[in-house]
């Protein structure tokens, strides 16, 4: 391997790892504030209650992120929660609450959990995979309310919304925006980098055009077959050729001619007749 293409492998193999690090970031930081955290389930809890308070619930176990949510609740809530979710006070395999959380708990109260359940949409097409749901009464009389989560829209054991959903602000959601928009550099730089760590591929012949701009669209299209499952596969591919296609295409196609100008900005020419 030449010096230039070992120079090369390693800043492709950075760059790629420098997008993977920016995705798993934006993903992994929370909303700013217990509002923002408790908006994406109100459709399933209701509107945010009085004295909302959250802090993160870690665990590096199985993808899920986790929550835990304090405020001041009422039976009248509390009572349809239970019937919802089908909270008991019987053991349901669920992780225990962090230590500080367990010495706060109202001695005479029952803590109430229940098995893994689905919070669907209405139309089944997005929700959430919810795990070691726990609702326990607090000494200082709030309410605690507990639960891993991923995105997953396979409904087994699902609750359906009961509530409205939250209005989203009037301002952009800066890390949505971050997030769209470094997805769609991973989706663009990888495929498309692979292809010129081969000294074969340099975009000399018409099938390398083709092999060019069909590796812009059908690598991303693998990612919902490894991240998703039953309709979500569906409705990711939908997506995808609705608005990642074009946006794949378009990208590939503006990085064409800049690739080529690069590569044979110094191909030696054949001398003159």
């Amino acid at each position: 391997m030449s010096p230039a293409r070992r120079i090369y492998l390693v800043c492709y193999l950075l760059v790629v790892s420098a997008l993977v690090a920016a995705l798993c970031f934006i993903l992994a930081v929370p909303r700013t504030t217990p509002q923002e955290q408790w908006r994406d389930f109100q459709p399933w809890l209701g509107p945010a209650p009085a004295g909302l308070q959250a802090e993160p619930w870690h665990s590096k176990a199985d993808g899920r992120r986790g929550v835990i949510f304090t405020f001041q609740s009422t039976p009248e809530w509390q009572e349809q929660l239970i019937r919802d979710f089908n909270l008991e006070a019987k053991d349901r395999n669920t992780a225990p609450l962090p230590a500080h959380w367990q010495a706060q708990l109202h001695p005479g109260q029952p803590t109430l959990t229940t098995w893994p359940k689905g919070m669907i949409s209405a139309d089944f097409t997005t929700g959430y995979e919810v795990k070691d749901m726990t609702l326990a009464q607090l000494a200082d009389g709030r309410s605690l309310l507990a639960f891993r989560y991923r995105w997953n829209n396979e409904c087994r054991n699902c609750v359906l919304p009961r509530y409205e959903t939250a209005p989203t602000g009037k301002e952009p959601d800066h890390r949505l925006v971050l997030l769209i928009v470094t997805g769609y550099a991973f989706c663009l730089v990888t495929p498309l980098g692979f292809l010129l760590l081969f000294p074969q591929f340099d975009l000399s012949r018409k099938r390398h055009i083709v092999y060019w701009f069909a590796a812009a669209v059908l690598f991303p299209m693998v990612l919902p077959l490894l991240f998703t499952r039953g309709i979500g596969i569906g409705f990711f591919l939908i997506l995808w050729i609705v608005l990642g296609i074009p946006a794949q295409l378009v990208g590939a196609g503006m990085l064409l001619p800049l690739v080529m100008m690069l590569g044979f900005r110094h191909k030696p020419t054949s001398p003159a007749a």
